[in-house]
This record gives structure tokens, C-alpha cells and sequence, in this order.
């Protein structure tokens, strides 16, 4: 098994261009990295990363970890914005309860954040994972460093940027579900409907990112160093959103490892209706009809 230090992440995030007062996005996977010297207890180990961290950001810098609780969405158990664990790992959970971290308020898709722009992100959120105003907009409108460490770059929650790209896109292969699960915040239940952006399913959506991740890349965004049993992965949320649009826009299935297998006359390939009926035919606007048909003759 592999060693590696403290030093070695310090030097990994300033070989992929990290500096102070930026913004990382940072998913850890520590089980599979090797051993941390000098590190024998969990709390160590974590305190080792967060000081590694922001010795490279600064005071000015800040950093965000994901904290999804899919466990809220899949099995609708209540969620406390306070107490409910993050399914993302002992990094991101130590983030989670850190001093002063700033978790967005989502029962399903949160991030967390400290530093200098911990509340910009996650302080006022809205009630969609991906959409307007959420953390994830605020993130990917703020710009930073996308990174992770201990899987491949298409693998794993680093790729939820791209899920964020889909939903801003349009994709047709996603709709809004909403979350049925009580939801409280200062142990008050909160009535807000929350939604998160889910693949319809029976049509053998499949996500891949390969192709994106291989663009980023070909493109030269894409920035590594060896971690470890690892490698530390890093690209910009401004270089994402330009790979991700310019494939969508090619092709709106790029995300995908094969084309849906929509069906005829189901949604979202429901397509015009076969035959309107009179209550249809008195709600149309034909003149607005006749008119731009005119105009296109």
C-alpha cells in the first residue's frame, strides 16, 4: 500500500493551477488512496486534508463539498437540515458539521461550504437541485476548481456539474420530480415543495460521461496529478459549461450511452394530439394561427 503526506495533496492542487482566494469543489474518496503518514485516526486524516486545502486557497479562499441525503428521496424518510448525514463520505460529512459551514437547504442534493464565500453558494437556495438559484447554479456561476480524488473523473458525484449542465440545457430525458419526505429546518417542518431532476424511466435512459469527460480533455481542461494509490482530477465550472453546450448542442443525447427508447404518443414523445376535440378548438388562437401561416407562405 501506497503512503503519501500531507505535502503531496498541498503540491497536487497547485500542479492542477489552484491559488489563493479560489473556490474548489472538492469529492474525496479516501478508502482507496493508501495511508496518510503520520495520520492515525479519522479526525486526523480529515483535519490533514482541510489543512492542506486552505493553506493553498488562503483566508479568501473557499471550499465546497457535496452532501447529498439520497436516502430522503429513495426511501422518504424526514430529513433535518441539521442532523441528517451525508451518504458522500467521512470528508464530506466532517465538512458537513465543521464550525461555521454553511449547508444549502435541499433535503436531497445539498452542498456545503466554508471560507470567504461559503454563504454566496449555499446561504439562500432555491427549491430545485439544479435549477435557478440553486447552490449548484451559484457554484457554477461563481467558477472554481472542479475537483476530485479517489475514482475516475467520469465516475462517482463529481459528475452531478454535468447533471447541472443537462438541466440549465434542457435535456429532454429529465423532469422535476418532487420530494415526499417532511423536511425540517430549526426542527420546524418546512411546507416548501422541493423537486430534483430524475431520468424518466421505462425508456432505457443510461447517463455516461465519457465522451464529455474525454472532450475536456481533448480540449485541454482537463488537469491531473498522482495522489497516492490515486489521482487528484481538476477543470474549471467555466470550461465545463462550455464542453457540455457545445456537445448538447450537436447532439442533446451526448450525455447518454445510447439514444432513449422513447415511445410513440408517451411523454415526453407525445407529439401533436391525433384529434382535437370542441373544447380544444375553442381555446386555439386561430387568427394568431392563419396569420403566421401567412407570413410563411
Amino acid at each position: 500500500m501506497k503512503t503519501y503526506s500531507v505535502q503531496d495533496i498541498r503540491n497536487a492542487l497547485e500542479t492542477v493551477g489552484v491559488k489563493k482566494g479560489d473556490l474548489v469543489f472538492f469529492f474525496l474518496r479516501l478508502h482507496t488512496l493508501g495511508k496518510m503518514q503520520d495520520c492515525t485516526t479519522k479526525e486526523a486524516l480529515n483535519n490533514a486534508y482541510l489543512e492542506a486545502i486552505f493553506d493553498i486557497i488562503g483566508k479568501k479562499g473557499t471550499l465546497v463539498v457535496p452532501t447529498y441525503s439520497q436516502q430522503v428521496s429513495t426511501f422518504g424518510i424526514p430529513y433535518s437540515h441539521e442532523e441528517t448525514p451525508t451518504l458522500c463520505g467521512v470528508f464530506s460529512e466532517f465538512i458537513r458539521t465543521y464550525p461555521g459551514a454553511v449547508r444549502s437547504f435541499h433535503p436531497v442534493f445539498s452542498l456545503t461550504a466554508i471560507g470567504y464565500h461559503a454563504n454566496e453558494i449555499c446561504g439562500d437556495v432555491s427549491v430545485n437541485a439544479f435549477g435557478a438559484g440553486s447552490a449548484y447554479d451559484n457554484l457554477f456561476k461563481h467558477d472554481g476548481h472542479s475537483i476530485c480524488l479517489g475514482f475516475k473523473y467520469e465516475k462517482g458525484h463529481i459528475v452531478t456539474g454535468a447533471h447541472y449542465i443537462e438541466c440549465s440545457y434542457g435535456v429532454p430525458y429529465y423532469y422535476n420530480k418532487i420530494v415526499r419526505a417532511e423536511v425540517y429546518k430549526n426542527k420546524n417542518r418546512c411546507n416548501k415543495v422541493f423537486t430534483i431532476n430524475v431520468r424518466y424511466v421505462d425508456f432505457e435512459i443510461v447517463n455516461d460521461y465519457k465522451r464529455f469527460v474525454e472532450e475536456l480533455d481533448r480540449q485541454g481542461f482537463l488537469r491531473s496529478c498522482p495522489v497516492g494509490n490515486g489521482i487528484l482530477y481538476s477543470n474549471r465550472f467555466k470550461d465545463q459549461l462550455k464542453v457540455g453546450y457545445g456537445l448538447l448542442s450537436e447532439d442533446v443525447y451526448a450525455f447518454l450511452k445510447h439514444l432513449p427508447v422513447w415511445k410513440d404518443g408517451v411523454i415526453p414523445f407525445e407529439g401533436p394530439p391525433e384529434k382535437l376535440d370542441s373544447k380544444d378548438v375553442e381555446k386555439m388562437n386561430w387568427s394568431g394561427f392563419l396569420l403566421h401561416r401567412w407570413r410563411n407562405i
